[in-house]
């Protein structure tokens, strides 16, 4: 049973229920953990339309979607450990809940695209709910291009002619953020031996940026992972450059081989048993910062703002 991904648009409470309850009393019948994300209210509402059943679940929409790969993350490791307990399959009703800002509508169709990449393998059954009267089209949009399914109203579902692959959609996800005002630092390593040398050269450069310390240990652990990464894939020097104010900062990590061209790569939850060949440090490096993706033929550039 492989990953099945839907839409809905609802305009009422009463719509959703009627298109989602049979759908969930149909998962429980056929002994299958329910999981519901939406908002406070209509969670209650479903939770009761289900009878209170011990098999529903529901989860802390305000503590998942705070980033795209932290949200996949997070379904990812529930999917998981649920299968582990005997369960055949989950079934996910959920309003993605990252906001209507620009930031937040780019983590919204990283998350709903990362999610047909990621959690493609997995028994999972996931409609995602859509109160229109409350989206912009600019959101509306997003789900039309992330979903390979539609469910309408009444229950039923067809494909979406709208749906585009999610590899397509984030090469063309929004551009990285111009470099702030104020002048960059430099640092260019040639081997392996100087990461030390880097991180020691990150921490002093952001003792002037308004960040805790373990804001501060975070980009220079995601630093560290890239520019390793392109010491020991790339072709070396790496130059690493630092724009460092006291509101944010930016890196932009460079060397000269051709870069990353797969705009998945590292956003798939890493195999334990493949650590020692393959390593986790795109995955650390994207779990880190606000926003991580190649740039360009020759570029990968981790930004973090505080």
């Amino acid at each position: 049973m492989p990953y099945r991904h839907e839409a809905l648009f609802f305009a009422s409470q009463e719509a959703l229920l009627e298109a989602s309850v049979p759908w969930l009393r149909g998962g429980l019948d056929a002994g299958e953990v329910i999981a519901l994300a939406c908002d406070a209210e209509n969670d209650a509402v479903l939770s009761a339309a289900l009878g209170d059943h011990p098999a529903v679940r529901v989860l802390p929409q305000e503590r998942i979607y705070h980033k795209a790969i932290d949200a996949v993350a997070f379904y990812h490791d529930l999917i998981t450990t649920t299968v582990a307990a005997d369960h055949a399959r989950v079934r996910v009703l959920g309003e993605v809940a990252f906001g209507t800002s620009a930031r937040g509508r780019e983590e919204w169709l990283r998350f709903e695209a990362l999610c047909n990449h990621a959690l493609a393998s997995l028994p999972l059954w996931s409609v995602c709910a859509y109160h229109t009267p409350d989206l912009p089209q600019s959101l509306v949009d997003t789900a039309l291009a992330t979903h390979p399914l539609l469910r309408a109203t009444d229950g039923s579902t067809a494909p979406n002619p709208d749906y585009v692959a999610p590899g397509r959609l984030l090469n063309g996800a929004a551009p990285l953020p111009p470099p702030p005002d104020g002048e960059a630092a430099t640092v260019v390593l040639a081997h392996t031996g100087d990461l030390g040398e880097l991180r020691d050269w990150l921490r002093t450069r952001l003792e002037d940026v308004d960040m805790t310390a373990e804001r501060a240990e975070t980009v220079v652990l995601a630093v560290n992972e890239v520019a390793g990464n392109g010491l020991r894939h790339g072709r070396p020097p790496v130059r690493v450059t630092l724009w460092a104010t006291a509101a944010h900062i930016l890196c932009d990590v460079t060397d000269r081989g051709p870069g990353i061209t797969d705009p998945l790569a590292g956003y798939t939850p890493p195999d334990p048993r493949n650590l020692a060949e393959h390593g986790a440090g795109l995955w650390v490096t994207r779990a880190c910062v606000t926003r991580s993706r190649p740039r360009g033929a020759a570029r990968t550039s981790p930004s973090a703002w505080p």
